[in-house]
């Protein structure tokens, strides 16, 4: 079976946000014996082009290129009164298949199936040939991403144009039934059934697919070590994790005032860090890793992973990596609910930076049996592993 993935955006090599998400899928796919290729669009100030790769990570070949943005400025002047009441997040591929339709639906029609990833790609839907099976994976709701920007965010211009993001995107998934209506049978697929409740409403067949990781096995932890190392981890240029380590400033320094020896050990790991946030992580005692040679061995090497995210995609990813490594985890609710983890039970809820150090001493204190909790939590994720992955992907390609 020949598989188009659709991503908009170049998906690199799958280590972050939903980029990860893709290469999971790509994943599951290729050992199900289908032949994945990846759709994508670069853009650039004097060159524009859609490429063409067969593999996350590998290099894209131009199938189709214009010298600077002339075909989609052209686009946008003549026709971009379609866009009105649309999010902007989901502009570009209106434009890409405005601009270049033809082409595309050309490429669409020499697949047996195509997978659309995000509702960024919702103009490229209706280019689909009738009779191709279509995937439309939502991985999450947008919506819900932008509501907790919203709440985070501190300039009032900017929150403002938030709420307006906001209400064209809630109402695009609420009624995107309308892009795919006559076009093709869509599945919205996702990660997480609360991200599901409004998206289509009650006209759109929903399903979960999850997100499909190796789950290690819990070793065991028989060294005596004095205090407790913790972690965040994941790609640092990308605005949720830059905004989860901010919070990890807020709580270096508050147990700095509150809990003057090193019991409590905090590191922040992952590539592309700026030189602003690492200064302003170190100032607080943080020891900061970028890059990382081995993400595995250095989180399964801590004791407690702090993830405060409250936005992007690749939030359950990261959770169910943490706690198939071993690591106990502290997350949100909105992290932690879709994957019907237990508070308390299989990992320990948090949702500001007060929490998270009022948490932590608990755990220096012996409050919490943290051996217990990621046994616990380790066993609930069992559904989240490839196997089940491939069982949902297998069930939807069949249909």
């Amino acid at each position: 079976m020949r598989v188009l993935m659709v991503c908009i955006s170049d998906p690199g090599d799958g280590k972050k946000g939903d980029t990860k998400l893709v290469r999971n899928r790509q994943i599951t796919l290729e050992r199900m014996g289908c032949t994945i290729d990846i759709l994508y669009f670069e853009w650039g100030l004097f060159k524009s082009s859609i490429k063409i790769k067969n593999g996350v990570g590998r290099e894209g070949v131009d199938i189709v290129a214009q010298i600077g943005a002339r075909r989609i400025v052209v686009w946008l002047l003549s026709k971009g009164r379609e866009l009105k009441g649309k999010p902007i997040q989901t502009w570009l591929s209106f434009a890409l298949a405005g601009s270049w339709g033809g082409r595309l639906g050309t490429i669409f029609s020499s697949y047996t199936t195509i997978h659309f990833f995000h509702i960024r790609s919702v103009g490229l839907w209706k280019l689909a040939p009738e009779k191709t099976r279509v995937i439309a994976d939502l991985i999450d709701s947008y919506t819900l991403n932008i509501g907790n920007w919203i709440k985070i965010e501190k300039r009032w211009w900017a929150k403002l144009l938030l709420r307006e993001e906001y209400k064209k995107m809630y109402s695009m998934e609420l009624g995107i039934e309308d892009y795919v209506r006559n076009t093709f049978k869509s599945t919205v697929a996702t990660v997480a059934t609360p991200d599901l409740e409004h998206i289509g409403g009650s006209t759109i067949r929903k399903v979960v697919i999850p997100v499909g990781i190796e789950i290690k096995s819990l070793a065991r932890r028989t060294e005596e070590c004095s205090g407790i190392e913790c972690i965040f981890f994941g790609n640092l240029d990308y605005r949720p994790n830059i905004d989860a380590c901010h919070v990890i400033i807020d709580v270096a320094r508050e147990l700095r005032v509150r809990r003057r020896d090193s019991s409590i050990r905090i590191t922040v790991a992952g590539r592309n860090i700026s030189r602003g946030l690492k200064s302003m992580l170190s100032r607080q005692g943080v020891t900061v890793i970028s890059p990382v040679e081995n993400m595995y061995d250095l989180v399964k090497s801590k004791d407690v992973a702090i993830l405060p995210m409250v936005s992007g995609s690749g939030m359950q990813s990261k959770i169910l990596e943490a706690i198939s490594w071993g690591v106990l985890v502290m997350a949100t609710h909105r992290t932690a609910t879709p994957l019907k983890l237990i508070r308390d039970e299989d990992y320990i809820e948090v949702e500001t930076a007060g929490d998270i150090v009022e948490r932590l001493l608990d755990v220096a204190n012996g409050r919490f049996e943290m051996d217990t909790i990621r046994r616990k939590a380790h066993k609930r994720i069992g559904v989240f592993g490839w196997e089940k992955t491939c069982e949902r992907l297998i069930e939807e390609y069949a249909r």
